[in-house]
């Protein structure tokens, strides 16, 4: 019986073993498209719907009358090289390009590796490929011995000073790094004892951020851990990398996540191994400096342009040039999806967009702002913040947002730029009213003078804009796809 049984377990476990070794043997990532569930969703992913309507009936494209107008974020009909669909994607898999998956196709491009498609824990294995990912936690394997990250850290020599927010400054001798996951060094402070006992990494115990540090520091009170490995074992640089990597219990609950953190195992391979993983990793990350700098550099050549042909233009009132639109619209009226912008959502000086804007309009409650794609929203609430963002879909939005329509699509591709220039927001900074929650107002920002660029202005601009969003674009690709690139590195060599 026992001869039975183990032939039994060889000939099924043989099986996985062998597509277990093929697909670990493929190092590219496989690439996932999953289009949303709920049906109207359905219908804006494929670009099309069913109409029973009599004289009617059969496909209706959205976004015009055939496929040679359909707006889906799956292709372009007029541009295969679109690099904003999931089409261009694909393309970058299947040439073995480093993929870049734009953050507005995020929820419906992801990546994952073979052996995380298919199914080994069951006795019968039918070599399916599953779509939906399995997730590991704390059942990690590596081909290296594991350890308990607590086991590895040691006692930081020297000082270990914190200091209170309240003590922080935007100018000193010290910089001062927080668990802020939206910026690297908060500020500065002068007169205390820095941290010197480097390299080291810090974790933020509520925000689950991570920072490798190799220059004297302060740290804020605010729940920072200070973490230093016993360096004979593993690299501080190599901890920080797959620390990085690991999804932490809870991490999007208001905790302390640290307890969590110190109980996950890590894989130690040899030295070298951890130098070249690191070297592999910071080439991904100098890919990122230069992606920022060259959007920074894009978006400065926009602003010298503007300022250039500003000063040979008349000027004329704002609300002269852009129509404020003022169409509320009451959620509850209504039923379905809705993209829905808050100020949450415009990233500050950039415009970009951050966080999901699908909603429902069930979940909304107050009364809100109608805009349309090409529109521009320039949040009133807080103007300091400069936030300001073109529309690239009709939706609703807070009515702490302006929503400006102007005259074509090329002004308000202008106009984004120009309303979030430095001398216009130093304007509209002097209308504001207010002091817990300053505000600026239509009537006193519409009469802010504005340039009105002539018909060759508006060719010059709106070439130089587009070359700049595709720069940005290219740019901004490179930083989404960086953590995915580390971590099929380490999948690589662990």
């Amino acid at each position: 019986m026992a001869q039975r049984f183990t032939q039994f377990c060889r000939e099924r476990e043989q099986t996985k073993l062998f597509y277990y070794l093929l697909a670990a043997h493929n190092p590219t990532p496989v690439l996932l498209v999953k289009g949303p569930s709920d049906n109207k969703a359905q219908q804006q992913f494929l670009g099309y719907e069913w109409s029973g309507a009599k004289g009617s009936e059969g496909i209706r494209y959205i976004g015009g009358e055939s496929v040679h107008d359909i707006n889906t974020p799956l292709f372009d009909p007029k541009d295969r090289s679109n690099a904003s669909k999931i089409s261009h994607v694909i393309r970058q898999a299947f040439a073995g390009e480093a993929l870049q998956i734009p953050s507005e196709l995020q929820a419906y491009v992801t990546q994952a590796p073979l052996t995380e498609l298919l199914e080994f824990g069951r006795v019968e294995f039918d070599a399916v490929l599953s779509l939906a990912v399995k997730t590991k936690t704390s059942a990690l394997s590596s081909r290296w011995p594991m350890q308990q990250i607590e086991t590895l850290l040691v006692p930081v020599n020297g000082a270990k000073t914190k200091i209170e927010e309240s003590q922080i400054v935007a100018q000193g001798r010290l910089p001062v790094i927080t668990q802020s996951s939206n910026e690297f060094i908060t500020g500065y402070v002068d007169g205390v004892e820095p941290i010197t006992d480097l390299p080291l990494v810090v974790f933020g115990d509520h925000t689950c951020a991570f920072k490798f540090v190799d220059f004297p520091f302060v740290r804020g009170a605010d729940g920072t851990q200070i973490l230093k490995t016993d360096g004979s074992i593993i690299r501080e640089k190599y901890f920080y990398y797959f620390a990085s990597s690991i999804k932490i219990e809870n991490a999007d609950r208001y905790e302390r996540h640290f307890k969590y953190l110190k109980k996950q195992k890590i894989p130690l391979p040899p030295l070298n191994i951890q130098q070249q993983i690191v070297a592999e990793c910071e080439a991904v990350d100098q890919a990122v400096d230069v992606a920022k700098v060259n959007i920074e550099q894009a978006r400065q050549s926009v602003v010298r342009s503007l300022e250039d042909a500003s000063k040979s233009s008349q000027h004329d009132k704002l609300t002269h040039i852009a129509q404020r639109v003022s169409d509320s619209i009451d959620p509850q009226q209504h039923t379905g999806p809705v993209n829905y912008f808050g100020l949450e959502n415009i990233e500050s000086q950039t415009g970009k967009k951050i966080g999901n804007t699908a909603s429902t309009y069930g979940a909304i409650k107050s009364t809100k702002t109608s805009l349309k794609a090409g529109d521009v929203l320039y949040g009133k609430l807080r103007p300091n913040l400069n936030k300001v963002h073109l529309a690239t879909e009709d939706g609703i939005c807070s009515t702490d947002i302006y929503v400006l329509r102007f005259a074509n699509a090329a002004l308000a591709n202008i106009f984004v730029h120009y309303l979030r220039s430095k001398p216009f927001n130093d304007a509209v900074l002097q209308t504001v009213s207010g002091q817990q929650l300053p505000r600026t107002s239509w009537t006193a920002m519409g009469q802010i003078p504005v340039p009105v660029f002539t018909a060759a202005q508006q060719t010059a601009l709106l070439g130089q804009v587009d070359a700049a969003n595709q720069t940005i674009t290219a740019a901004q690709a490179t930083i989404t796809t960086a953590p995915a690139q580390k971590q099929a590195i380490l999948q690589k060599y662990l």
